[in-house]
Parts: structure tokens; sequence; C-alpha cells
């Protein structure tokens, strides 16, 4: 038994070699860094300087941009990673998007933690531990209570100092992340990535009960959330999250979560997710290929205010693509093939 379970543990580590050796034809390869300096080009950057979306009345749409500005940063793009940094104001408050430094804009939901996941991946792709640690004692210095189904919580860290419907709380979820990206690079802890929960441990036996009903149960990294998170942006999420972990070589989660089986799963709930394609698969030129065909034509003129790859794919998002989330998927295949 222990031989062939040894056996299947080598044949899964060979295939993934396999999958990282895989490299983009010469002619594939060209196509491809042709295009994305199309889809450059053809993305919107907002003031002149950040990738954001933009409406049909030619304003930004930037309402997401850490998220994708953060992402791009980690994919190799600097323009992300500028847009990232031109989001925290001095005191260590991240913003949504440069623009919306202040708070003028909005009235609520300044930040939320789609926006935390991507400072963690500018971080990630940056190393900047400076901004972080500037974050940290910001988050660490503001909080205030929710009453969620009649149960008044404790000080819950919060994002924003105007969250609405628990938007900004800093979930158990991103403290697990951000402990494993503090890990990585060798910083100091703080003390709620030692313990996710410590906003939550005066309830007692009821903190994972007001954890699953702020959250969904959709909080942390499992199989279960995976399989159970919804098609669309929330899946997408938790793409974001396997990504990475897989860019931090984290084969485990936790200790017990397999990220490349994650990674499976979630491939097989939208497999024509060109994203979650190459998390599974890794680069190939039938996904290059795909992504040429998806993503903007030369002399296209479409909206542009799709992120394509937080969609179900079969509401065909990429015909309102951005084109940034074309270039962040080129990034990645383009990479990943010169280093193998």
């Amino acid at each position: 038994m222990r031989i062939l379970a040894l056996i299947l543990i080598l044949a899964c580590l060979d295939m993934r070699a396999k999958a990282s050796a895989a490299v983009l034809s010469p002619e594939i390869q060209l196509r491809l860094e042709e295009a994305r300096e199309r889809w450059r080009s053809y993305g919107h950057l907002c003031q002149g300087t950040f990738p954001s979306k933009v409406r049909d009345d030619s304003t930004c749409d930037d309402g997401d941009s850490v998220l994708f500005n953060g992402i791009l940063c980690l994919s190799g793009e600097e323009l992300g990673c500028q847009g990232v940094r031109s989001a925290l104001d001095d005191q260590g408050q991240w913003w949504r998007s440069p623009r919306r430094v202040g708070g003028s804009l909005e009235s609520e939901n300044s930040f939320s933690r789609d926006m935390a996941a991507g400072v963690l991946a500018y971080l990630l792709g940056t190393g900047d531990q400076g901004r972080a640690e500037l974050w940290m004692n910001w988050l660490e210095t503001h909080g205030k209570s929710e009453k969620i189904k009649g149960i008044k919580t404790p000080t819950l860290t919060q994002f924003c100092t105007n969250g609405k419907d628990a938007t900004c709380v800093a979930t158990p979820g991103f403290w697990g992340v951000a402990s494993n990206l503090w890990e990585f690079f060798g910083w100091p802890q703080r003390s709620r990535m030692q313990d996710p929960y410590k906003d939550f441990r005066a309830l007692g036996s009821l903190a994972k009960v007001v954890v699953k009903a702020l959250f969904g149960g959709l909080d942390g990294f499992s199989e279960f959330e995976v399989k159970k998170a919804p098609l669309g942006y929330q899946l997408h999420l938790k793409g974001v999250q396997i990504w990475l972990y897989q860019k931090m070589g984290r084969p485990l989660i936790d200790g017990f979560v397999d990220v490349e089986h994650s990674a499976e799963l979630i491939y097989q709930r939208d497999p024509a997710n060109p994203f979650f394609a190459f998390l599974h698969q890794g680069v190939s030129d039938e996904l290059a290929v795909r992504l040429l065909t998806l993503c903007p034509a030369e002399g296209q003129d479409a909206p542009r205010y799709q992120w394509s790859w937080e969609r179900e794919s079969k509401e065909e998002a990429w015909h309102e693509s951005m084109g940034w989330d074309c270039v962040f998927l080129a990034n990645l295949l383009l990479t990943a093939s010169a280093k193998s």
C-alpha cells in the first residue's frame, strides 16, 4: 500500500515537473509579445497613470483598481505596482485607487477584502516591507464592532473607517494569507497573523459561527470553499489566492490543503476560464492561442469595462475586455515560458 502511495506521489510530481517545463513555441511567443503591446495600448490609464476600466462616457471605472493593479504588479507589470503604491496615504491607509485617496468619491466601503488581496499581491511582487509595515500599523489601530444576527461582535480590525455590511472586516482568512506572506519574506509576524481568530476570541464557542454568518463560510482556503464559491468574482478571488500560494512555493496551506489539487478543482469549476487553466495546467501554445483569440483584436473598438477572468465564462465578458486582463495573462504565460 505504501509503495502504491509512493508511486502515485512520484507520478504527480513528475506531471507537475513536466507542466512547469513547458515552453511556448517561437512563433506563438512572438505573436503573444506583439499582442501584449497592443493590449497595453488598448487598455485605459486613469488620469494617464494607472490601469483601470473605463465607462461608456470615457470616465474611469476604478473602484476595484487596487485588486487588478496588485495582480498586474505580481505578473510583472510596473504600472500596476505604481497604481497600488499611489493608493496608499501617508497614514498607512490603502484606498481603492489613487484617484480615491482621501475618500471624497465614496461615502462607504472605501476599501474591501478584494482590494486587500491586491495589496498582498503587490507586496509579494515587490517585497515592499516599508509600506507593508505602515499598513499593518494603521490596521492595528482601526477597528469597530459589528452586529451580526443579533450578536454584537468585539472590535474587529477594519480595512476602512466607513465599512458597511462587514465589507472592510479583516477576516481570519486574510490574516492566514498575510501570515504566509510575512513568513515568506522573513518579516516579523503580527499577533493576528499568529492567531487569525484573535479579534473573535471574546465570542468563545460562537467565534466560528459568527465568522460563517459574516462571510458565508467562504472566508479561508479549503477544498470546500473552492468547490462552493459562486462562479464569477468570488471564485476568481479563490483563484488569486491559489496563485499567491503558488508564487510563494507553498505546496500545502495550513499543512493540509493541497494547492495544486485546489488549482485542479477551480479549473474543473470553469474550464473555459484561461486564468484557471493556467493555474492548473501552466503554459502551453494552446492556452496562448486561446488568449489571442479571446482578447481584443487589432483595430477593435469595444467597451473596456471587464476584467474578463472574474466573470463566469458563459458570460463571454472578454468581448468587453479592459485590455489589462489580457496583459496580465500574457505576462503569466511569457514569464512561465521564459523560466522553463
